[in-house]
């Protein structure tokens, strides 16, 4: 294989490989209440998908950058680990304590810490933002599962954070 081109195990053909960079994004939306979550609780009841992480089935990337947006600024920030599958993992609700199943271990590519946030708004309580930004830390390889160009993601809180109800959480994965 040269330098330039990938190969596409699919379609059986090789394709020329572009510095193409690709932003994709999903949203948590919680539920309508400020239960606190604690070390090892997923955020919301749902598995994120991040679609269009390959430019074909069963291709793969490298993770260059993660962001995190939350639409509430709270005094203490929530300290999250977003967990990345190559398949859709199984899910837990909300607040529930996290616990892949065994064959999520097969699909498991790796997580990246969301533990620095900096609010963007001036006062705490409020409706302005926090965000969290993980640039520069990673290098995180991968290959979406068979049949697939999306990767999957599950959130949990490292740590004890009181959240706003309904609040929103947006994560946006660069990849190269």
């Amino acid at each position: 294989m040269t330098k330039n081109r990938t190969y596409d195990p699919t379609t059986d053909s090789w394709h020329a490989q572009s510095d193409r960079v690709v932003v994709s994004s999903a949203s948590i939306l919680r539920p309508g209440d400020t239960t606190q979550y604690t070390a090892n609780d997923q955020v919301g009841g749902t598995a994120l998908e991040f679609a269009d992480m390959a430019s074909y089935k069963g291709g793969g990337g490298v993770v260059v950058d993660v962001v995190a947006i939350s639409s509430a600024r709270q005094a203490v920030a929530p300290n999250q680990r977003l967990i990345l599958f190559s398949g859709s993992p199984t899910v837990v609700a909300d607040n529930a304590t996290m616990q892949p199943a065994v064959a999520d271990s097969l699909l498991y590519l790796g997580h990246i810490e969301l533990s620095s946030w900096e609010g963007l708004g001036t006062a705490v309580g409020t409706a302005s933002q926090n965000v969290c930004h993980a640039r520069g830390t990673i290098d995180m390889g991968y290959r979406c599962a068979t049949g697939q160009t999306s990767l999957w993601g599950l959130v949990k809180e490292a740590g004890t954070y009181t959240p706003v109800a309904a609040e929103t959480f947006t994560y946006k994965i660069k990849i190269k």
